[in-house]
């Protein structure tokens, strides 16, 4: 007998979950301040950095440094950018990017 994943509630209003394409994975789609792409894990993450909000409609990701998503956690949820847990090609190719640094 298989087991049903519970998904978090999503606030009132938030756009419905996608698939990422490279593993199948549900997650957000969300724009940074620089108004690119960001695909957004589903989950609130206890090492989130990237605050997600509602603006006109559309979902808006802000990636936080150690130190404000540190101090934000005591008060919201935070989640990761979904590259960081994608085991896909595009997972792989932000790992070897963190690793660089």
């Amino acid at each position: 007998m298989g087991f049903a994943v519970k998904r978090p509630q999503l606030p009132a209003g938030w756009p419905s979950p996608t698939t990422c394409r490279d593993c199948g994975v549900p997650a957000l789609w969300t724009r940074t301040a620089k108004d690119r792409a960001m695909l957004v894990e589903l989950d609130v993450s206890d090492h989130g950095n990237v605050l997600v909000s509602l603006h006109g409609g559309k979902l808006h990701a802000g990636v936080l440094g150690k130190a404000q998503a540190a101090a934000a956690r005591d008060y919201t949820g935070l989640r990761l950018a979904h590259a960081v847990n994608c085991p896909g090609p595009r997972g792989a190719q932000a790992a070897s990017q963190r690793g660089r640094s």
